[in-house]
């Protein structure tokens, strides 16, 4: 029996992509994770931490620490984040402009599990107004399931403050009960 050269050819391909996946997959699980910084701003970043934390702000595992230039990209590898047991871990993000007095102080997200992901940090200005945007995830495709970091922030500078974008400038009224 003589297999058609169009099958060995499909049944090529298919172990070909599986392999490749496979690979992938196995290349991602060692190693630690990225962060991607981008100030797409003229404001230079006097001082930017990307750091997790448990329930009393200490430190689990530092992303990044350091100065980030206007109009610049920051790029750094960060090793395995290990919660040790620890459940529920949140982010800071602290953000210190140059030119502006305060620190913005933003805690968000929850991780459930050890992470060695990507994160991506992206400062930058629309109509006069400073935002962050702040992505965790993991995996291949980027998940932010066992990170619930996908926010995008609008910054207040001058008063060391931010708000959610999603909310800013809309006033909620809660009906009181008596």
């Amino acid at each position: 029996m003589k297999i058609p050269k169009i099958k060995l050819l499909i049944y090529f391909l298919l172990f070909t992509v599986l392999a490749a996946i496979i690979i992938m997959i196995t290349v991602e699980s060692f190693g630690g994770g990225k962060i991607v910084i981008n100030n797409k701003t003229k404001h230079a970043i006097e001082s930017l931490e990307v750091v997790v934390v448990d329930e009393d702000t200490n430190d689990i595992g530092v992303m990044y620490e350091g100065e980030v230039g206007a109009e610049s990209v920051v790029k750094k590898d960060f090793d395995k984040i290990e919660l040790g047991g620890y459940q529920d871990a949140q982010v800071y993000i602290g953000v210190t402009f140059e030119e502006y007095a305060g620190k913005i102080e933003i805690i968000e997200g929850y991780i459930t599990k050890d992470f060695k992901g990507n994160t991506d940090i992206e400062i930058y200005e629309e109509d006069g107004e400073l935002f962050l945007k702040a992505k965790m995830g993991t995996a291949l495709f980027g998940s932010t399931k066992d990170t619930g970091l996908d926010e995008k922030f609008i910054l207040y500078p001058d008063d060391a403050d931010y708000d959610y974008a999603e909310f800013a400038g809309i006033d909620f009224e809660f009906d009181e009960e008596e």
